[in-house]
């Protein structure tokens, strides 16, 4: 099958045939290293960069990135917080929540029966290390 022939089977990356339904999946990237090694190509090559490959997943839509900035600007904020700021349905809104914290880009604290989201910086620091080293490597190329 080519690349980007099936819906269903589209490549994430060129080192491996790494379907959307892996994405986010543990165990998916123990079954890309073997599709990997066993085509000759190194072991290593996506499951290294699996963490990177989830942050820009979760940072590719428009409205998780107004989410961020949203929370960049303060300690912390409730789900009913965020969905004020935002033009977008309750449902939706925690949608998106669930991807950046399923992530680790965003972290959850329970009061009452309310959800405080904080962003992790740290997550966010990793992953521009992470594309700092990927462009040194196309840089020495």
């Amino acid at each position: 099958m080519k690349p980007f022939e099936n819906s269903k089977a589209k490549v994430d990356s060129f080192c491996c045939a790494r379907t959307h339904d892996d994405i986010g999946n543990e165990k998916a990237v123990g079954r890309i290293s073997e599709k990997a090694s066993s085509s000759g190509r190194p072991a290593t090559c996506c499951a290294d960069q699996d963490g990177i490959h989830q942050v820009f997943r979760a940072l590719s839509h428009p409205t998780r990135l107004t989410i961020l900035e949203f929370l960049s600007d303060r300690p912390e904020a409730s789900c009913g917080d965020i969905v004020s700021a935002l033009p977008l349905a309750q449902s939706t809104v925690s949608q998106h929540l669930q991807v950046l914290k399923d992530t680790g880009i965003l972290t959850c604290t329970v009061h009452g029966r309310s959800c405080y989201y904080t962003l992790d910086r740290a997550v966010v620091g990793e992953a521009k290390l992470q594309v700092d080293e990927l462009w040194q490597r196309f840089k020495s190329e």
